[in-house]
C-alpha cells in the first residue's frame, strides 16, 4: 500500500511537472499561460489513470456484516442421525468504483473552467472479508461427528461468505446509489483539483455525470 502511495505521487509529480514545462515552453514563445481543451482532457485522463487501482478507479467502500447459516440433516437406513448446523459471522466491506478504461477523451468536456466528466455505473470492485474476526459456531447432529458434518459445514460457509458479500454490496450500492454518486463526485473532484489548479485554473468546477447512451449507431 506505501509503495502503491508512492506511485501514485510520482505519477501526479509527473503529470505537473509535464504541464509546467510545457507552460514555460509556451511563455518563452510569448503565448499566454493556460492549456487548450485538448491539453485539459490529456490531462484529465492522465491523472484519472494514475490514480487508478490497475484498471479500477475506486471511489468509496461500504462496511458490513454477513452471516451466513448452513443445516444438514442426515439419516441411515431410515434412521435421523442429527441435524448439524453451522453460523459463521464475518465482518468485512466491499470497495466500489468503476472500469477507468471505459472512459476516453470524448468523456471530457472543457468550457473555460468547467470540466465535466460522465463516468460509467459504479459497481463493486473488490470484496474484504475480514477472516481473522470470523465468529463461527456449530452445533452436531446428536449421531454426527464434528471433524466430518460439522468441518464439512464450517468450511462450505466460509467458503460462500465472499460471494454473500459481494451480493449484498451490490444490493446495497442499488439503495444507496445516491450517497455512492456523491462518494464518487468527492473522490474525482478530489482527485483532479490540484492537477487542475497546476496548470493555471484559478477555480476549476468539476462536475460528475453518468455516461450518456452509447454515442456509436445501432445495429
Amino acid at each position: 500500500m506505501f509503495l502503491k502511495g508512492r506511485y501514485i505521487l510520482l505519477g501526479v509529480a509527473a503529470i505537473v511537472l509535464l504541464i509546467f514545462g510545457s507552460v514555460i515552453g509556451w511563455s518563452m514563445r510569448g503565448i499566454t499561460f493556460g492549456l487548450n481543451g485538448g491539453q485539459v482532457r490529456e490531462v484529465v485522463m492522465r491523472t484519472l489513470q494514475v490514480e487508478a487501482d490497475t484498471t479500477y478507479l475506486i471511489t468509496g467502500y461500504l462496511g458490513m456484516e454477513v452471516t451466513k447459516k448452513i443445516s444438514d440433516d442426515k439419516t441411515l437406513w431410515g434412521i435421523p442421525m442429527g441435524t448439524t448446523e453451522v453460523q459463521v459471522r464475518v465482518p468485512g466491506r466491499v470497495t466500489y468504483g468503476f472500469p477507468i478504461g471505459q472512459i476516453t477523451s470524448k468523456d471530457i468536456e472543457v468550457n473555460g473552467e468547467n470540466i465535466t466528466v460522465y463516468i460509467p455505473p459504479v459497481g463493486v470492485f473488490s470484496v474484504e472479508p475480514e477472516l481473522n474476526k470470523m465468529d463461527v459456531q456449530t452445533k452436531v447432529g446428536w449421531a454426527r461427528f464434528h471433524a466430518y458434518s460439522g468441518k464439512h459445514l464450517e468450511h462450505k460457509a466460509i467458503r460462500s461468505i465472499p460471494n454473500e458479500m459481494r451480493q449484498i454490496g451490490e444490493e446495497r450500492l442499488i439503495k444507496a446509489e445516491g450517497k455512492a454518486s456523491e462518494n464518487t463526485v468527492k473522490a474525482i473532484r478530489r482527485i483532479l483539483a490540484p492537477v487542475l489548479i497546476a496548470t493555471g485554473m484559478q477555480n476549476p468546477n468539476i462536475q460528475v455525470r453518468l455516461k450518456r447512451e452509447s454515442i456509436l449507431p445501432k445495429g
